[in-house]
Order: C-alpha cells, then structure tokens, then sequence
C-alpha cells in the first residue's frame, strides 16, 4: 500500500512540471542589481582600510603607498564617493581591539553610511579567522560587502563564501607560523647574550646598546628602594614624590602605587636582566601571562650600571612577599636564646616565612651537637631515688582545666587558662625549640617586633582571640611531622615564678582534635570524652599508663640542665647571623638618604617600622 501511495505522488509530480502553461502572459524580469560583484558603474560610498603592523619605517612606506593608491582608484570611477580611508599603523591584525580606525569605519558602515569597504588582502583585513569572518557578515546582512583585492574575492558574492573562509583560516594560520617564529628567534636572542633591553625609568641607553644610570633621575630610583627598606609603604613614598614634584615614569607629577612597585619588583635595577618574565598566550587574544616555565628564560648578572646592590634588591623583594602577613615593613632577622632554660629556642617572627632548616640552623647555632644529645640526669646530693616513680600526664586530665592551645594551618588558639596560668597581657612572643620540638609562650611589651596578640580586654578580662599562624604554620608543620589537614591540641605547662615565666608546649603531648563523625581518623590515638563538635584523642602511648618516669619528664623539659635559681627566663634572644646571610645597606645609611632626599618632608619616625 506505501509503495503504490510512494508512485502515485511521484506521477502527481511529472505532470505537474509537464504541464504547459500560457507563455503570452508569462513576463520574465531579470535582475537588475548583481550581489555577487560590486557596482563599479553606479553610484557608492566606498570605504578604503589599510594596516600595517609594525612601525617600522620600511612599513610607514608600504602604509603611505596602500593610501595613494586607494586614493587613485577611488578617483578612476566617477560614480564612487570616497567616505574616507581607514588606515591603523602598528597594529597586529590578530584582534580588533585596539584597532581604533578599523572599528569606527565598521560602526559607520553598520549605521549605513557606507556601502562598499576595499581592502588590500584578507591578512590586512584581519588575521583572526573568527574576526575576519563574524565582521563579513554583519557587513552582509546589512548589503556592505567587502572587496579584497589580492584574492579577487567579494563578499557577496555567495559562490565565493568558501573561498573567503580558505582564505581567512590561511591567514591565521600564517600568523601563528610568524608568531612561532618569533618565539624561536627569540630565544636564540635572549639566550645568546643579546637580552631585551627597553628604556628605562633611571636609566639612559648606551652606546653599546646596555643601560647606563641617568644623572637626572637615578637618584630617584634609589630613594624609592631606601624609603622601602626603612619601613615606607608604597602609598607613603608615592605621596612624597608627588609633594617633590618629581616626574614620574608616566610624565605625569602624580606618582601611582602601581608604578612604585613595579620598580621595585624589577631586577634591572640590580644591575641583572632576567628574559622572558611573561609571554602571550596565543596569537588571538593576545593575553600575557607570568612564565612559570612555559617559555625558557636567561638570567643575566652585572649586565649594566646598578642603581642598588643586589643584596638590598633581594632583601627588598622578601619585604614584599611577606607584606601579606602584615606590618613586615622592615628586614627582619631570626633571634635565637642563648642562655638559661630557653637556650636554643628561635624567636617566632609572626609576619615573616623563615624557613624550618633555618629555625634548625639558628637553634644549633648555640646549642651544638653535644648539647642536643646529652640526656643524662645528675641527682642532687639528698635528692630521693625517683626511678620508679611516674608524672601523671596533664593530658589525661579535663582539657577544660588547664592551661591548652588549640594549633591549626591558619591559626592559633589558646584557651583561658594559658591566660591565668601565665599571668600575661594581651601581647606574648612565641619561641620554638626544633630540636626538642617545644613551642615556648612568654609576656611580651605591645612594642616588641616579634610579639603576637592573643587575647583582647573586654571589661578589664582578657579573653581569647585567634592568633595568625600562615605566615609560619608550615614550617611548624614540618618541624613537628604534622598534617596541615589536621587540628592539633597541646597540652601547657607552667615553668618560672611570680617574676618571669613560660608556658611550654611538648610535639609529642599533642593530641588530635577529632569530629565526633570521623573517630576512625588516628586511630593511633585514645578517644577521651569531650564536649561540642570536636572532641579531643590523647597520643596512644598513654593507653597503657598514666604517663612517663619522673626523669624521663625532666630530661623532656630540660630542667636537669639548668638550676631553678638560673633559668633567666626573659633572656633576650639575640641576632642569628647565617653564613649566607644578605649584606644590606645599615638602616642608618638609608635614613640619612632619605632624610638629605626628602628634606623638610621627611618626618621622624614616620616610617611603619
């Protein structure tokens, strides 16, 4: 039954198309407006666009002699108006938008105010594919068409559609050919001593094609670097050479925060030149990026003048790193104890990423091999024989009453008791022992560099506030084989008397801080009873006992090796001077520059330092 339905239509069809008709009241009417090629007899309003990419002077010739002869051609038919010639000199034709000439003829031509845009080649046109073939048919829906005279191919004309798309996918093409050449060329530049030298604020080019010092404003630069290093804030040295008047590397009297750090940042300054600092990503949208290893890169030492010494650069470029973790506006230098109960223990810089080995470093410095080993406890004549005795471990016991500090990736904590105990203000310095693996909490003046705030008045009673660790919480971390994952709660015990004490914190008394809905994590540990969200698994070592030997605990805390009535618990620490240590300029130096610099603008003590 479909088969015979399937021909009757196909028969219905035939005689439909053999049919005759009345040919004496058929009138054919021809087109009178081809689309498929531009109207060279009628009148137009023709647009001329012309590019070239660079501004080299052999392109500024290519440039001028593309418009004459537009000029001309225009000229040769007496019915074309010329709207204007579109020319961008220096422009890349891999995207449109800083091709100012070549947007405004496209807004006027879609406001119909031209009807025909002649363009040299496709490439001159656009070398983005997708550019070159979005603009051509906006252009064509709205009866523009596009003329480009090296493929001889018209817009409009719908036979040639997929030659124009050839033709545009050619062009791309060969712009990532040139670009990949000159990356390649590039390289071999960079990498062969022949590094990008572009002008620079400070700086003068020499005849040997190298940077040298400019009389006129160098001094500048060094005034930026000095201001810096002796605690000046970006916005504060930006405000200062605006009062000066001092020009900036814009022209502009006005000094910009941006541009300040920008010099600061960069390593010419030092008299190095590094290549390749960041690349474009592709051809099309021309984004730049930081290379973190995508590009190879040539790092050039004295290549020209200095304006600072390297030491002072690198010295500089660690102040700004740190500059997140907060008022780390000066240099700041580990300080290690070298005497009495807290010998060894390395001040904690709570605003600056020293590194765990150089905590290491800093607390043998002092402390020595022999030191570190020698776990042997001298009895005092009448002393009793304690060998059999144990400590009860202060874990075992309700965390809520005593003295506990709760140690995350991010912060610290510490609950009333330490606050009771210790008999502290809102300000203590932390200290850490890397070979004992013990953190150290003693008072400390709200002045102190070093000084962390761990609590706040309110009423007159200070209660607990997180204190921010990130600045140092990985180098804990490693130092003690903890998880940043994980939470950790330490024990505290009270050494000293009503005139000085400390609060001390032992790695291996740390317990884990476990949500009550994932008790299988640590299972190493003994679950204690706890309250709230979190509870708290004592180290498995305790599942067993009570706690450890009474000498053992001595030896733990080092009380054997320094008698009570010598322990100096406010001992101040002192400089640690590594052997790579940077030598910077003295800060008196750097004030009496800035000073003689700046004039009566500088005011003492000004400086967040």
């Amino acid at each position: 039954m479909a088969n015979q339905q399937r021909e009757a239509e196909k028969i219905s069809v035939k005689n439909r198309y053999n049919a005759s008709f009345d040919r004496a009241k058929h009138e054919y009417r021809p087109e009178t407006i081809r689309m498929d090629s531009f109207r060279e007899d009628d009148f137009q309003r023709v647009a001329v666009y012309a590019r070239v990419s660079t501004d080299d002077a052999s392109q500024t010739t290519s440039f001028e002699l593309q418009k004459r002869y537009y000029e001309k051609l225009v000229r040769q038919h007496e019915k074309w108006t010329l709207v204007g010639i579109f020319a961008d000199e220096g422009r890349s034709g891999t995207t449109t938008s800083h091709r100012d000439e070549f947007n405004r003829m496209i807004v006027m031509a879609m406001s119909g105010k031209i009807d025909l845009i002649i363009v040299k080649s496709v490439s001159r046109f656009a070398r983005n594919i997708v550019d070159c073939l979005l603009y051509v048919r906006k252009l064509k829906e709205k009866g523009v068409g596009v003329f480009f005279e090296s493929e001889n191919v018209y817009s409009m004309n719908e036979e040639k559609t997929m030659t124009l798309e050839m033709m545009a996918f050619m062009a791309e093409n060969e712009s990532q050919i040139r670009r990949r050449s000159q990356i390649a060329s590039t390289n071999m530049r960079f990498n062969n001593g022949l590094p990008s030298t572009p002008p620079l604020y400070g700086y003068i080019m020499g005849e040997n094609g190298r940077l040298i010092r400019d009389p006129e404003t160098w001094h500048v630069v060094k005034l930026i670097f000095a201001m810096y290093m002796i605690g000046y804030s970006t916005s504060l040295i930006s405000e200062k050479l605006s009062k000066l008047r001092i020009c900036s590397p814009n022209g502009n009297d006005r000094w910009q925060e941006g541009v300040i750090m920008d010099i600061l940042r960069s390593e010419r300054y030092c008299g190095d030149v590094l290549t390749w600092k960041t690349f474009t990503v592709d051809v099309t949208s021309h984004k730049t990026r930081k290379n973190r290893g995508e590009r190879p890169q040539s790092y050039y030492r004295e290549w020209h003048d200095a304006i600072v010494s390297r030491d002072d650069f690198i010295a500089i470029q660690h102040m700004i790193d740190n500059a997140k973790y907060k008022h780390a506006h000066f240099l700041p230098e580990l300080q290690v104890i070298t005497e009495g109960f807290l010998k060894g223990y390395v001040v904690i810089n709570p605003r600056w990423r020293f590194g765990a080995e150089e905590y290491r470093q800093a607390s043998g410095s002092v402390t020595g091999e022999a030191d570190q080993d020698q776990q042997i406890y001298q009895a005092r004549p009448g002393e009793f024989d304690l060998r059999s005795f144990s400590v009860v471990d202060a874990a075992l016991a309700s965390p809520y009453y005593s003295p506990r500090m709760t140690f995350r990736a991010d912060s610290i904590r510490f609950n009333a008791q330490c606050f009771r105990r210790l008999g502290a203000g809102p300000y203590v310095e932390m200290l850490v022992h890397p070979g004992k693996k013990c953190l150290a909490v003693r008072p400390s003046a709200p002045g102190n560099r070093n000084a962390v705030r761990w609590g706040k008045l309110y009423d007159g009673k200070l209660q607990a506030c997180a204190v921010s660790c990130k600045a140092f919480a990985d180098q804990l971390m490693e130092l003690f084989g903890w998880d940043e994952d994980k939470r950790y709660s330490l024990q505290g015990n009270l050494f000293g008397s009503e005139r000085e004490s400390v609060l001390i914190f032992r790695e291996e008394d740390a317990g884990l801080m476990l949500k009550r809905v994932s008790l299988t994590e640590g299972m190493e540990k003994k679950v204690l009873n706890g309250q709230g969200k979190y509870i708290l698994a004592v180290p498995g070592r305790l599942a067993g006992s009570f706690g450890r030997n009474f000498y053992t605990e001595q030896l733990a805390y080092g009380t054997h090796a320094v008698p009570e009535g010598t322990w100096n618990l406010k001992a101040k620490a002192m400089p640690y001077t590594p052997r790579s240590s940077l030598s910077v300029t003295p800060y008196e130096e750097l004030v009496g520059f800035v000073r003689n610099q700046l004039g009566g603008l500088f005011v003492e003590g000004e400086a967040r330092l």
